[in-house]
């Protein structure tokens, strides 16, 4: 099974890397963002801190709105933790992508790229792969991400955060802080 998974991970960054990324960047400060996607991979099984990170979840779309910030939030999870999409949140599992090539279906691609936000942050702890693809595929001007042990898209500014740091909301903190200085 390991060289299987080996093979996949080989091919899915293969893919990744050859999707042409948009050229019009940017670089936002946290008084300029009209709009943001946060992305986010529940990989923990469904339990109490499986709850908790979706509840801080919550809270920082929350915060973005506190900010005059419309803001969406798509996370990755196994079909135990989906739920119905609502207005601003978009469940995503398994059955929204090829199993093989784990890109995403037609209309998980088209809900997606509807959304053309001014920033994509990725707050996912480790590695998925289909988050990965989304984000290559993104409009977004700004893109933000946790630096893993793994990278598969292209980011504008990959932030490492401390080994304490709790995720995704202690890591959401950090990255305000430094967007209230970008561009100043």
């Amino acid at each position: 099974m390991s060289v299987f998974n080996d093979l996949q991970k080989g091919l899915v960054k293969h893919l990744i890397n050859g999707i042409k990324v948009s050229p019009e960047r940017a670089f936002y400060n946290i008084d300029s963002i009209k709009t943001i996607h946060v992305l986010y991979y529940l990989h923990e099984p469904v339990n109490i801190e499986a709850k908790q990170k979706y509840q801080q979840l919550s809270a920082i779309l929350e915060d973005l709105k506190k900010h005059g910030i419309r803001a969406n939030l798509t996370y990755f999870a196994d079909n135990t933790m989906m739920e119905s999409a609502r207005m601003n949140v978009t469940p995503l599992s398994y059955s929204d992508f090829n199993k093989w090539t784990l890109k995403p279906n037609a209309a998980t691609y088209d809900s997606f790229m509807y959304d053309d936000p001014d920033v994509l942050l990725n707050l996912s702890p480790i590695t998925c792969w289909q988050l990965e693809y989304l984000v290559q595929y993104s409009k977004a001007s700004f893109k933000i991400g946790v630096q893993r042990e793994e990278q598969g898209a292209r980011y504008d500014f990959l932030f490492k955060p401390e080994e304490s740091t709790t995720f995704p909301l202690g890591v959401y903190e950090q990255i305000v802080k430094y967007l209230q200085i970008i561009n100043k």
